[in-house]
């Protein structure tokens, strides 16, 4: 139950007893989602907006924020108050003050508004600037003027859909005192009304964990409050607390099953890159076919036909006409080579995943059991991080680079100075792509490509960006990212970890990202 016309009109009834003769001292926020008004006599409350709902808290006015405070609704500061006036029937109500000025609380669900209307009853300022529209509706449409509702329906789910301002504990208070059987519905609803806004209200926590404020007390019931005031502290503060940290958690396994599902999608990845190398032709053997039929190869042709020993049948091994046959058989070599690392380096890239994705799983699982916001801070490490991070063990993660995979090609960050020579030396090959951040000191960034394939434009945008993430133009709102080959970066003897010199780059303005 909230907020409905009665606990509304409740809190104004209340309020207004509570600040009779009070003066208006300041009103001021320090938030878009937050306003706080004091008022003499140490008196004042504080409203949240969450999920779009007015949440009323009354914290006392010495634990009101002291810095950042920026006013609002000026004319009002310093003026006495008149009159909290209930609006019945309707979920709002409003304090009239001195200048004849009056706040109305709108307290619609999400689209909950304080809007201040003028001497000539003219809407002149809103809180929240998101409804523009709550400046051109009058007083009046606030004001409900039926004094009962008179009942057409049969029972009260049809009765709740024409009036949903009223509440389902309200609508089951007036079902039980035979309201919907009654030939004389006003006096039924005029004893309603009058018991139903003496009831005392109760917190309870439902089976979902959600709380809820109830004129019927029952097993759930946390707390029962005589008054309005009391019973809407205590609900603002466990319901915001509540939902906020369900958000949270839900936020955090949504979070964790996206980096789950990229990691397994890596994984397969991996797997499929070396069932492919294992399934392709060896170049070794393609060189000693080469070899073996040096007399039969003549200088200039494209292609040749020799015999596979290897599976007794004729095959066709297409060659550089610019190469000599033995030319062409140490290129094959040298292809086998850089096969065996590329080979080398997936099975090390395979078993690092491996460990992430079940160390991912198994932070997915404590998620989920999680119940408090301290065990949830325990998962803010592991979430948004490179891949090589997840599994939090360092023996896990020898690599000097973090892990990534984007376009479908396996991009490698240095760790650090030392780890971005390691990264060049030992893990790149010559025409692999190399990015870094221009003039700054920060990562190597490298696209591992063996087949010498076309990177597209997007791919080398977000790699560039990551390049930009992973160095000192982190904080940049753009950054200059330079790229070429392997080949053409060179780390002269003596230089200091981490420093080359790079020729034949191409420069590229980006936003430093991390993905």
């Amino acid at each position: 139950m909230f907020p409905d016309a009665f606990s509304i009109e409740r809190l104004a009834t209340e309020l207004n007893k509570w600040l009779a003769q009070s003066t208006l001292k300041d009103i001021f926020s320090t938030s878009k989602s937050d306003i706080f008004f004091a008022f003499s006599e140490k008196k004042g409350f504080k409203i949240q907006f969450f999920q779009g709902q007015a949440f009323f808290q009354f914290p006392g006015i010495e634990n009101f924020p002291l810095k950042n405070r920026m006013a609002q609704f000026t004319s009002l500061h310093s003026q006495k108050i008149i009159k909290a006036n209930t609006h019945p029937g309707s979920r709002s109500f409003e304090i009239e003050f001195a200048n004849n000025q009056r706040l109305v609380f709108k307290l619609f669900g999400k689209f909950s508004n304080i809007i201040l209307f003028d001497e000539k009853v003219q809407p002149v300022s809103i809180f929240n600037l998101n409804h523009q529209k709550d400046l051109s509706n009058l007083l009046s449409s606030y004001v409900n003027n039926e004094t009962y509702l008179k009942h057409t329906f049969n029972n009260g789910n049809e009765f709740l859909k024409a009036h949903n301002w009223f509440g389902t504990d309200a609508m089951f208070f007036l079902e039980d005192l035979g309201y919907f059987q009654s030939n004389d519905e006003e006096s039924v609803y005029k004893k309603f009304i009058t018991q139903y806004l003496e009831k005392e209200v109760c917190v309870i926590k439902t089976k979902d964990d959600k709380f809820e404020l109830s004129a019927f007390p029952s097993s759930n019931s946390i707390e029962t409050y005589g008054q309005i005031i009391d019973a809407l502290n205590d609900f603002s503060r466990l319901y915001i607390a509540s939902e906020s940290f369900k958000i949270k958690k839900q936020t955090q396994i949504s979070n964790l099953k996206k980096q789950i599902n990229q990691k397994q999608k890596h994984l397969n990845d991996l797997n499929k890159s070396i069932v492919i190398i294992k399934q392709k032709r060896s170049y070794n053997q393609l060189g000693d076919l080469i070899m073996a039929n040096l007399h039969s190869i003549h200088a200039g042709t494209s292609k040749v036909e020799v015999f596979d020993f290897y599976n007794n049948a004729k095959t066709t091994i297409k060659i550089k006409t610019d190469l000599s046959p033995q030319q062409n058989a140490s290129l094959f070599y040298q292809k086998a080579k850089n096969e065996v690392k590329e080979l080398e380096f997936k099975h090390k890239s395979l078993l690092d995943v491996t460990q992430q994705l079940d160390t991912l799983k198994q932070n997915l699982e404590k998620l989920k059991a999680a119940d408090t916001n301290k065990n949830l801070k325990l998962f803010d490490k592991s979430l948004n991080i490179p891949l090589d991070k997840a599994s939090g063990n360092k023996s896990q993660s020898p690599l000097p680079y973090r892990l990534y995979t984007i376009g479908g090609f396996e991009v490698l960050v240095g760790k650090n100075a030392k780890a971005n020579d390691e990264l060049l030396s030992k893990y790149a090959n010559k025409n692999d792509s190399w990015f870094h951040a221009k003039d700054v000191s920060g990562s190597h960034v490298i696209i591992k490509n063996h087949a010498s394939k076309t990177i597209p434009a997007n791919v080398i945008e977000q790699v560039a960006s990551l390049a930009a993430w992973y160095s000192k133009n982190k904080s940049n709102s753009l950054a200059q990212v330079i790229y070429t080959l392997r080949k053409y970066v060179r780390k002269p003897k003596g230089f200091l970890p981490g420093a080359v010199i790079v020729e034949r780059e191409t420069g590229i303005l980006v936003e430093p990202k991390d993905f």
